[in-house]
């Protein structure tokens, strides 16, 4: 099955969940009775909890709410 991970925010192969969260592929196809990896990124620019929507929909009607959750606790400066 093709199933499509929709936000509304999506650029080329990736989707933006918030200012937090990025997911990908954007479009990824399941043979029947295998799963698929979702990579999602957490990179938030300040402390604190996140959490974002995902859906995903696929060519067989299917559709799966999820939700991302990440929490930074400490910033750390680096030097060049």
């Amino acid at each position: 099955m093709r199933c499509v991970c929709l936000q509304s925010v999506a650029t080329v192969g990736v989707v933006r969940l918030g200012d937090s969260f990025e997911a990908r592929p954007v479009m990824f196809d399941i043979p029947a009775g295998q799963t698929a990896l979702l990579d999602v990124l957490f990179a938030p620019r300040f402390i604190g909890e996140f959490s974002e929507s995902l859906s995903i929909i696929c060519d067989n009607c299917h559709v799966r709410h999820l939700t991302v959750t990440g929490m930074l606790s400490m910033l750390v400066a680096v030097a060049c």
